[in-house]
């Protein structure tokens, strides 16, 4: 595979191109695998990962990742609100994590309201 041959299997911008392709193709394992192989993971590898567990419904998961992470961003913040209020529909004190999350992104002044 050229992607190997080449080394661009260490890019960061290639390995979340792959994250984003093995997750459309619902590979969770090798989605998995390509992220703990990126040396320094960026917003963008968080956020796919993020994405790709949120796809198949692993909430749990997605909230341990998002946990994880050194950094977030407004991409990140609102993939795990659609992430917890997808899972909470069926669930009305669910919702109370749903507008915590959007009061932390508030206090945070991630986003202006």
């Amino acid at each position: 595979m050229t992607v190997f041959l080449f080394r661009f299997d260490q890019d960061p911008f290639v390995q979340t191109s792959l994250i984003h392709m093995y997750s459309a193709c619902g590979n969770l394992m090798l989605v998995r695998q390509v992220f703990d192989e990126i040396n320094q993971p960026d917003l963008p590898s968080w956020n796919s990962i993020i994405d790709a567990y949120a796809k198949v419904g692993l909430i749990d998961v997605v909230g341990e990742v998002f946990d994880e992470m050194p950094k977030r961003n407004v991409i990140s913040w609102s993939c795990i609100i659609k992430v917890y209020n997808k899972g909470v529909c069926n669930d009305v004190s669910g919702y109370k994590e749903v507008l915590a999350l959007i009061l932390l992104i508030i206090e945070s002044k991630l986003c202006f309201l």
